[in-house]
């Protein structure tokens, strides 16, 4: 139906997938980071906790408070981080169908063919149809990357 101008779709999937594992490296790892700082957090809010009165006959109230919220300070940054990259993430998911979809068409009149109209219905339906499988494609790789690393 589009011949050789599929080859340009094919392209636009194997540069999505590789930025999409690369990304989902980098998500795994930032959330490495956050699950430790938040383990660090927690573990000084419990020692707060359990040694309450200590701490206040002991006038260490402003020392745990600055310790407390440096450590969610540390937590905060890599949350942050996390956030970018999904944000990335998700905008690659929604974004690789049109990028697709203009790679074929713009490679299709690249070659001097000429479009009819149920060619172009026809392709947009199975890139429509087709959809469902790319978005779920960066899960599928921070699952992986996920169970290697």
């Amino acid at each position: 139906l589009i011949g050789y101008a599929f080859i340009a779709g094919l392209i636009v999937i194997l540069i999505i997938i590789g930025v999409q594992a690369l990304l989902s490296r980098i998500q795994v790892r930032i959330n490495r980071a956050l699950l430790a700082a938040k383990d660090d957090r927690v573990k000084l809010s419990n020692e707060v906790f359990g040694n309450v009165k200590l701490i206040k006959m002991n006038a260490w109230e402003q020392y745990f408070a600055k310790a407390l919220e440096g450590k969610r300070q540390v937590e905060i940054k890599h949350l942050r981080h996390y956030f970018y990259v999904f944000v990335c993430l998700d905008f690659l998911t929604y974004w690789t169908p049109m990028a697709i979809m203009t790679a074929v068409f713009g490679y299709y009149t690249f070659l001097d063919q000429i479009f009819t109209a149920s060619q172009t219905f026809t392709i947009i339906s199975t890139f429509n149809i087709l959809n469902g499988a790319l978005t779920s494609v960066p899960d599928l790789i921070s699952k992986c990357i996920d169970v290697v690393l």
